[in-house]
């Protein structure tokens, strides 16, 4: 970031993958409402990298899914990809 650009701390997110943070415009907010799993705006969300495969592994794999939204979910790889793509 240029030193003429303020950002607040309240742009940033972790992703729930790699958990770097970074600014919410390169990042995917994916919710959990009513017992299914979504991508936008919702009452509870979790972060991944925008674009991010190895992101969306590393979320699966260690079911940071599962933590994020406190519940278990049965999460595949295809299964967000799908979701990222009907977006």
């Amino acid at each position: 970031m240029g030193s003429n650009v303020k950002t607040s701390n309240s742009l940033f997110r972790t992703c729930i993958g790699c958990k770097q943070k970074k600014l919410m415009a390169e990042m995917i907010r994916f919710n959990f409402n009513n017992g299914k799993l979504g991508v936008g705006t919702g009452l509870r969300g979790a972060w991944l990298c925008r674009e991010s495969t190895a992101c969306i592994q590393l979320a699966v794999k260690g079911k940071a899914f599962d933590r994020a939204f406190r519940s278990k979910l049965s999460v595949s790889l295809a299964a967000i990809n799908e979701l990222i793509n009907s977006k």
